[in-house]
C-alpha cells in the first residue's frame, strides 16, 4: 500500500513527519487537511470513525502511524537510522518534548492573531470558499479557531507564559549548538536537529512552508526573530544541508 501522509501544508508538526519521512528516503503521498472540513473523510480512509483526530498521520505502514515523532522513528527504521542514534536517544526525545512545548505555546499566541485578522481567517478556508463565496462561509473560520481553542484548552492561558516558553527552549537550543559544535545533541544531524530547527515556527516560519502572506504574519514573532536571529540563521543552514524532497 503506498504511503499517505494526512498534513497541514503550514503545520510545524506536519513537517517534523515530512522532513523525517524525506530524510530517510520514504516516498509518499501528502493529502492535505483542513481542521473540520476534512474530518469525515480522513477519519474513513484511517479506518475508524471514532478516536481523537490527530495530524500528521501516515498511513500506509501497518496501523495508521500519528504523531510527528512516532512517524520519524518508524520513517528512520526505513532509512540509515541516523535520527535516532541509540547513544542519545534519551536526549533526542527530551529535546522533542522542550520543543513540543514551545510549538504548543507558539499555537496559542498565533492562533488568537489569526482570530483577529479577517485576512487570516479568509486564508484559513479552502482556496474555493475565500472568493465570492466568502461572506457565506466566514463563519466556518470562526468556527475553526475555537475548535482549535477547546481542543488544546489555552483559552485561559497567559500570553506572557507563551512568549516565556518559547524564549527558553530556543535560549537553551542557542546554547546547546554553540556548546555542541552546530548540532543540540551528538556531533552530527538528528531528530533534535529538526524539533529545534521546527520550534521556530511560531517565531518565524521557513519560507519552503506554504500559507499565505496574513498566516506567515500572524505565525511570526518580530521580537523573537530579531533576538534569535542566530537560531534562524542555524535553521536556514540545517534546511540547505538536510532537507532533502523524496517525493
Amino acid at each position: 500500500m503506498p504511503h499517505t501522509l494526512y498534513a497541514a501544508s503550514y503545520s510545524p508538526w506536519s513537517e517534523k513527519a515530512r522532513w523525517a519521512l524525506d530524510h530517510a528516503g520514504v516516498a509518499f503521498t501528502e493529502v492535505a487537511y483542513t481542521p473540520l472540513l476534512s474530518e469525515a473523510s480522513f477519519r474513513f480512509k484511517r479506518g475508524g470513525l471514532t478516536g481523537a483526530v490527530s495530524i500528521p498521520t501516515l498511513l500506509g505502514a501497518g496501523e495508521p502511524i500519528s504523531d510527528s515523532l512516532r512517524i520519524a522513528r518508524w520513517a528512520d527504521g526505513q532509512g540509515d537510522g541516523t535520527l535516532f542514534p541509540e547513544a542519545h536517544l534519551e536526549e533526542i526525545e527530551e529535546w522533542n518534548y522542550r520543543c513540543e512545548a514551545a510549538l504548543a505555546a507558539g499555537r496559542i499566541l498565533a492562533t488568537r492573531r489569526v482570530a483577529g485578522s479577517e485576512a487570516a481567517r479568509r486564508e484559513a478556508l479552502p482556496a474555493p470558499l475565500r472568493g465570492a463565496l466568502y461572506p457565506f462561509f466566514a463563519p466556518l473560520a470562526d468556527v475553526g479557531i475555537a475548535f482549535l481553542t477547546r481542543k488544546y484548552d489555552f483559552g485561559e492561558a497567559s500570553s506572557e507564559a507563551a512568549e516565556q516558553t518559547i524564549w527558553k527552549t530556543l535560549e537553551a537550543g542557542r546554547l546547546a549548538i554553540r556548546d555542541g559544535g552546530g548540532h543540540p545533541v551528538g556531533d552530527r544531524f538528528t531528530f533534535a536537529d529538526i524539533a529545534l530547527a521546527s520550534s521556530l515556527h511560531f517565531v518565524s516560519p521557513h519560507a519552503s512552508l506554504q500559507m499565505g502572506e496574513a498566516t506567515r504574519a500572524c505565525f511570526t514573532h518580530p521580537a523573537l526573530a530579531q533576538e534569535f536571529s542566530d537560531l534562524l540563521a542555524w535553521r536556514e543552514a540545517c534546511y540547505e544541508a538536510h532537507r532533502r524532497r523524496a517525493r
